[in-house]
C-alpha cells in the first residue's frame, strides 16, 4: 500500500515538473535572451540553421622585450701590461641592454559560429610593428666589454653602439564554445593551433680603446703582427618558424547589464625551427711598410635548432557588449591588458624569454 502511494507521489511531480518544462519560454539569461531548455546555453546571437559569421579588429600597443641580450659591460679593471696589475682601478659601471619601447600593431580575425551546439572556429592574426632599438655606450677609460669575440677578452673597449630589430607574427587557430554558467558569467574555453613567424636582427659596432696620444693607434689594444685593429662589426640574423597546440579559458562577469569584466589565460606549446647566422668583421691600419687601412673577417657561423617553446598568455580587461535586429547580431567593444612569455625563445643566447605586453583594444561584430 504504502509503495502504490509512492509511486503515485512520483508520477504527480514528474507531471508537474514536464508541464512547467513545456510551458518555459525564452527568458532574458544576463545580457540575452536564450532558450531555457539547455543547461549551458551559448551566448547570442543564435544560430537557427546553417552558421553565422563574426569578424574582429584590434589596436594593440606592446613593449617587445628579449632576455640576455647585454651589449656591453663596464667597470671591469684593466689588465696591466705585466698581465696581472690592474691599471687604473676601475670606476663604477654598468651593464647595458637594448632599450625596448612600446610599438603599435594590429590583430585581425574571422570566425564562423555553427548552429551544431553553438561551437565556433576562429582564426586570429597578430602582427607587431618591427621592434627597432639603438643605443650607445661610451667609456673615455676602456675599462669596458662587449659581446664575446675571439680578438678580445680584456675590457678595453671605449664605446659600443648596438642595433636590435625584431618582427613579430603569429597566427591562432581555435575552436571554441562561448556559453553561459550563470546568468551573469559566461565561459569561453577554446584549443586550437598556434603558428608563428618571428625575425631577429642584431648588430654591434665595437671600438677599441687607444690611448696613445699622438693619434698613431700603435698603443690599442688589439695589435697583431703591427697591425693594429680599431673596430669590430658584429651581425647576427636570426629567422624562426614554429607550429604548436594552444588551449585557454576566457571567462567574462557581467556586472552590468551591459558592461563586463573579461580575463584570458592560453597555453601553448611551440615547435621551433632556428636559423642563426652570426659574422664577425673588423677594419684597422698598419704601421709596418707599406702602411695603410686593412680589414677582414674573423667569424662566419650558421647554425639551425629545433626545440619546443612553452608560451604564456594572460588577459585582463573591460567589455562592453550590444544586441540589436533581435537579438541576431551583436557588437562588443574591448579595453585591457595583455602579456605574453615565450619561455626559452632566443635563438642567439641559450636560457632567454622573449616577453611581450602591453594595450589592447578590441571590436567584435557578430551577425
Amino acid at each position: 500500500m504504502r509503495f502504490r502511494y509512492a509511486f503515485c507521489l512520483l508520477m504527480l511531480s514528474m507531471t508537474t515538473l514536464s508541464a512547467q518544462w513545456k510551458q518555459c519560454a525564452p527568458e532574458p539569461e544576463g545580457v540575452t535572451r536564450q532558450p531555457c531548455q539547455v543547461i549551458t546555453p551559448p551566448q547570442a546571437p543564435q544560430v537557427s540553421s546553417g552558421t553565422n559569421v563574426f569578424f574582429t579588429a584590434d589596436f594593440i600597443y606592446w613593449r617587445a622585450g628579449a632576455d640576455n641580450l647585454q651589449y656591453a659591460a663596464s667597470g671591469i679593471a684593466i689588465v696591466g701590461s705585466d698581465g696581472v696589475s690592474p691599471v687604473p682601478p676601475p670606476t663604477r659601471g654598468q651593464s647595458k641592454s637594448p632599450g625596448f619601447d612600446f610599438e603599435p600593431g594590429f590583430k585581425l580575425g574571422a570566425g564562423v559560429r555553427f548552429a551544431h551546439d553553438g561551437f565556433d572556429l576562429y582564426a586570429n592574426y597578430t602582427w607587431l610593428n618591427p621592434a627597432k632599438v639603438s643605443s650607445t655606450q661610451k667609456r673615455p677609460t676602456g675599462d669596458m666589454v662587449g659581446p664575446a669575440d675571439p680578438y678580445y677578452g680584456a675590457p678595453k673597449l671605449s664605446k659600443v653602439r648596438d642595433h636590435f630589430k625584431q618582427s613579430f607574427n603569429v597566427l591562432d587557430l581555435e575552436l571554441g564554445r562561448n556559453f553561459f554558467l550563470s546568468k551573469f558569467l559566461t565561459l569561453r574555453p577554446y584549443f586550437g593551433f598556434k603558428f608563428s613567424w618571428i625575425n631577429q636582427h642584431i648588430s654591434n659596432v665595437l671600438t677599441v680603446f687607444n690611448n696613445d696620444t699622438n693619434g698613431l693607434g700603435v698603443n690599442s689594444s688589439i695589435i697583431i703582427g703591427g697591425n693594429t685593429i680599431t673596430q669590430l662589426f658584429q651581425k647576427q640574423n636570426i629567422k624562426s618558424w614554429g607550429v604548436g597546440l594552444r588551449g585557454g579559458i576566457t571567462p567574462t562577469w557581467y556586472f552590468m547589464e551591459n558592461f563586463g569584466l573579461y580575463g584570458n589565460i592560453a597555453l601553448s606549446g611551440m615547435w621551433t625551427y632556428y636559423k642563426n647566422v652570426a659574422r664577425t668583421s673588423f677594419k684597422g691600419f698598419s704601421v709596418n711598410p707599406p702602411p695603410g687601412n686593412f680589414s677582414g673577417v674573423t667569424a662566419n657561423i650558421g647554425r639551425s635548432f629545433q626545440t619546443i617553446t612553452p608560451v604564456v598568455e594572460l588577459g585582463l580587461g573591460l567589455t562592453y557588449l550590444i544586441f540589436f535586429h533581435h537579438d541576431a547580431r551583436a557588437l562588443t567593444f574591448s579595453a585591457g591588458w595583455e602579456e605574453q612569455m615565450w619561455i626559452g625563445f632566443n635563438g642567439s643566447i641559450p636560457g632567454g624569454n622573449m616577453t611581450l605586453q602591453g594595450l589592447t583594444f578590441k571590436t567584435k561584430y557578430e551577425f
